[in-house]
């Protein structure tokens, strides 16, 4: 029995002498391992410098675990896994620190009611401040787009993306947000010129009257920032 629990090639496991039994190994902390060690634990994860180790913040097991934590990971429906949400800072200065995400300014679309607008037809990837550095060739997490909290009203204002599967993207809408969240099929990471590309498919519709124009933000990553209340 001893030599058998020894020889748990997962390492889980301890032989405890005093008690004459196989006991589970108690979990050291990702930051207590190497690198090496990192790589090698689910939980874990590498450092973008890759000089340490530090737990995954979005290790949910399930969906509903996922989304109850919409600040910090985003489920994805694809590969039926969940994520961190990517990019997810709340002032410029934080935001452009990072080398794989970019600030970006909001729009505002006028609006009919029931009629399909597209309000980012026109974008351009080499426009939207991503020109500098490593430019629209670097790459992101996934893109994000909401209704401002100030203009959004639940059950009329929508946002969605139906050219999205034909640029291998999927995108999910958030009613209780506003946002309507777009990432790549296979969860792996894609260029701001692709991101851009599936942000000029969304599309707006609402049941509300004609009004004031209602303010739209688009992001890189997949936190939605709101520049008239500057949350998250």
């Amino acid at each position: 029995e001893q030599v058998s629990c020894t020889n748990d090639t997962a390492n889980t496991c301890q032989w405890v002498a005093g008690k004459q039994q196989c006991e589970k190994e108690p979990k050291v902390g990702c930051e207590a391992l190497s690198v090496s060690e990192c790589t090698g634990r689910p939980e874990c994860e590498v450092s973008k410098d890759g000089l340490t180790c530090s737990g995954k913040k979005c290790v949910h097991m399930t969906e509903q675990g996922c989304i109850a934590d919409p600040d910090l990971c985003v489920w994805n429906n694809i590969a039926g896994t969940c994520g961190e949400t990517p990019c997810n800072y709340k002032n410029r200065t934080t935001c452009e620190g990072d080398s794989e995400c970019t600030w970006n300014s909001n729009s505002s679309v006028s609006y009919t009611k029931g009629v399909v607008v597209s309000p980012f037809e026109a974008l351009v990837c080499a426009a939207t401040g991503c020109s500098g550095g490593s430019g629209c060739s670097a790459t992101v997490g996934g893109a994000a787009v909401s209704v401002d909290a100030a203009d959004y009203v639940p059950g009329k204002d929508q946002l969605a993306c139906t050219g999205c599967p034909s640029l291998g993207m999927w995108a999910e809408w958030s009613a209780e947000t506003g946002t309507l969240f777009i990432r790549a099929d296979d969860g792996q990471d894609r260029t701001l010129e692709q991101f851009t590309e599936a942000v000029r498919e969304v599309t707006f519709v609402t049941g509300s009257d004609a009004g004031t124009p209602k303010g739209l933000t688009w992001n890189y990553g997949t936190g939605a920032y709101d520049s008239r209340t500057g949350h998250y």
